[in-house]
């Protein structure tokens, strides 16, 4: 056996906290994050919710509006939502909180120590994207490559209905399930905003048919710049 590392383990982040965040999202975080905190010893998420048909695990949930927006569509489903930035936990109580949500748990840090917490076979959700290509008889899914247009470099946040929503999360919430799941996927340019900021569209292909999917995007790519 080889002896470890004596280096901790890599980041999969980046920041951890922005620009200082609202007086009500601070009063959340806290009043209602310590009672919404995941346990930080090892636990059964069935103890959290014992009624939960499922348990689901959202990584890097940005401002939380998703993961919110999920919760209340599936109260029987158990969500756990790790994400380390501050400003997006602080946002994602505020929805939880003004939604009423009671099957939202919160790991406020890497998501790889909540999972190592979990028992075996506790999660579901890395199925769900799976189950998604079995029921759909296509090649590829076309998705927008990111949740907002691209940003004036150094902007930190941007206001989405009336709320300030951290940038990065923003950027990296539609492609991150794809790292989760196993999927391949690629992002291409497909025009601008009427500002002149690029925007973009991400192909998502089969797992294990990497060479399938780039042939699909070479495809796309001709189309988009007018050689098809």
């Amino acid at each position: 056996m080889t002896d470890p590392p004596d280096h901790p383990p890599l980041r999969s982040y980046g920041r951890l906290k922005s620009r200082p965040i609202k007086p009500r999202q601070a009063a959340l975080m806290e009043t209602l994050l310590p009672r919404l905190r995941c346990p930080q010893a090892p636990f059964d998420p069935r103890a959290l919710q014992p009624d939960a048909a499922e348990t689901w695990l959202e990584i890097g949930f940005g401002g939380g509006e998703h993961m919110a927006a999920q919760a209340a569509r599936r109260p029987d489903v158990l969500i756990l939502g790790a994400e380390p930035f501050h400003n997006g936990v602080a946002s994602a109580l505020r929805h939880i909180d003004e939604q009423g949500l009671a099957n939202v748990r919160i790991e406020h840090g890497d998501a790889r120590a909540l999972m190592a917490r979990l028992p075996d076979a506790s999660l579901v959700a890395v199925n769900s994207m799976t189950e998604l290509f079995r029921m759909t008889d296509v090649d590829a899914l076309v998705l927008p490559g990111m949740a907002i247009p691209a940003p004036v470099l150094g902007t930190d946040n941007i206001t989405i209905d009336g709320v300030d929503e951290p940038v990065r999360p923003m950027m990296l919430r539609l492609t991150q399930p794809f790292n989760l799941s196993g999927h391949p996927a690629i992002v291409l340019p497909c025009g601008r905003t009427s500002d002149g900021l690029p925007l973009s569209l991400q192909l998502v292909g089969h797992q294990a048919a990497t060479a399938a999917l780039l042939d699909v995007a070479a495809a796309v790519e001709a189309v988009l710049d007018g050689r098809a």
